[in-house]
């Protein structure tokens, strides 16, 4: 077995550490024709556990991975999973794209689809002629990002799980936009047919501290058990923190040089998700998260510069993101990494 740190997420199950549960559940479901939603805080493992699923299936179903982080639209994660396919299935649907030139042109940087054409119907076609002679996973990372003319994208998801179950999906993210719509039962087209959550939670103390002697291990790299504490102490169990952490300390760097340098990485990486969620809202948005991460506040310690519905919105939309947790009426950011970011939030 590889247990080592890893520049980018795990291919392969030999890669993969701890996460073997949750990769046997998701196999299941998709051999049963379940699709299947992996949810979780961004560094938590989500991207490996799909892409080791998807490695393990490869000789049952053609597949592509498919990063939808920040994308604009339903269009552009159109463009995205065309140009995710593998070279040789690009080339086996080589007429397909000939007979839809008025909808595809090949650029330098890949296909793009012409103005004004329809992208769902184009990929619900598509996905028809894949599946034809293999059974197609597509997993689609980060689909809550996906923004504009979601409600095609909707209804094309639906009529493909009404009418195939030769084509299957693995979502991951984290319950809010178009990913809370779709695991939505009263809402969504899906209705009857939602994909079957799989949180990817953190890591317990005592498997952060063996994955990180372990990896450490593997590179011959001598350490001490404060060590590890104080790596975990400061960045949590979330797998993507400790990997900044290993890879520079494999790299030859001391533990505190690793240590600071892994936390300011992890602390950026953290800001960025939260800047996501207050982008549009008042002033009072940010000052409601570092109220939070400051001590476990309650509802009547948040509302005072900001709107009653605003808040209550905002504060669900924190906890569908596992950014906060809530318990007997008090907030909380337990991930030591996204607290620091919440307090230095401006």
């Amino acid at each position: 077995m590889v247990i080592g740190f890893q520049q980018g997420p795990c291919k392969s199950l030999e890669e993969l550490y701890d996460r073997k549960e949750e990769v046997g559940q998701a196999i299941r479901l998709i051999r049963q024709n379940t699709w299947v939603a992996l949810m979780g805080l961004r560094m938590a493992g989500k991207t490996s556990v799909a892409q080791v699923v998807q490695s393990e299936l490869q000789r049952e179903f053609s597949s592509a991975y498919v990063d939808l982080r920040g994308a604009r639209g339903v269009r552009t994660a159109a463009e995205r999973i065309i140009n995710a396919l593998p070279k040789d299935v690009l080339h086996r649907i080589g007429k397909f794209i000939a007979d839809n030139v008025e909808q595809i042109q090949a650029e330098p940087f890949g296909i793009r689809l012409r103005k004004g054409e329809d992208a769902t119907n184009l990929l619900e076609s598509l996905f028809g002629l894949l599946s034809k002679k293999k059974k197609l996973l597509l997993v689609l990372d980060e689909v809550q990002d996906v923004g504009g003319g979601t409600n095609h994208f909707l209804n094309m998801l639906s009529r493909i799980r009404n009418t195939s179950k030769r084509v299957n999906f693995i979502f991951t993210g984290s319950e809010i936009n178009l990913m809370k719509v779709i695991l939505n039962p009263e809402k969504t087209a899906l209705a009857g047919r939602t994909p079957v959550k799989i949180d990817i939670v953190h890591w317990e103390k005592k498997v952060a501290n063996s994955f990180l002697r372990e990896g450490l291990n593997h590179c011959s790299i001598r350490f001490n058990e404060k060590e590890i504490d104080e790596v975990v102490d400061t960045l949590g169990t979330l797998p993507g923190w400790l990997n900044f952490y290993g890879l520079r300390r494999c790299s030859g760097k001391s533990h505190d040089k690793s240590l600071a340098e892994a936390r300011i990485e992890s602390v950026a990486v953290a800001s960025t998700e939260f800047q996501h969620l207050l982008a549009g809202r008042g002033a009072w948005a940010p000052q409601v998260i570092r109220t939070i991460a400051s001590y476990s506040a309650r509802w009547k310690d948040l509302g005072a510069d900001a709107p009653p519905k605003g808040l209550n919105d905002f504060l669900k939309r924190l906890k569908d993101s596992f950014m906060m947790t809530e318990e007997n009426g008090r907030y909380s950011i337990t991930d030591p990494v996204y607290n620091e970011a919440a307090k230095r939030l401006k």
